[in-house]
């Protein structure tokens, strides 16, 4: 894993959101990043094209057939000197230990 120095100095860092989230959105999100499920995120962030940080993760909304969620990253284009912001949404199915990516960046 590259470091957060590293990442500052070639412009693709990105802060941890540390908003107030309920309890059990809380919990399933460190599930997400260090438990039970991060090997099933892991397999959905190497399968995508962006480079994605599972410590990243953020548990958006859950319901009775998973959980919708995002992974914020910065990116770079050939059109483009600097890096840009963007968000991976997917849902992950904690029972089938799936994920699906959403084309919808704003799903709800």
């Amino acid at each position: 894993m590259v470091s957060p120095t590293a990442k500052k100095i070639v412009g693709v860092f990105i802060p941890d959101d540390t908003r107030p989230r309920p309890s059990t959105i809380k919990w399933v999100q460190e599930e997400c990043r260090k438990g039970s499920l991060r090997k099933v995120v892991d397999e959905f962030t190497r399968a995508q094209d962006e480079p994605l940080d599972a410590d990243l993760l953020l548990v958006e909304k859950i319901d009775d057939s998973g959980m919708t969620c995002r992974i914020p990253c910065k990116v770079t284009d050939h059109e483009s000197p600097h890096a840009f912001y963007t968000e991976v949404w997917f849902r992950l199915d904690p029972v089938a230990k799936e994920c699906a990516r959403l084309n919808d960046q704003r799903a709800t």
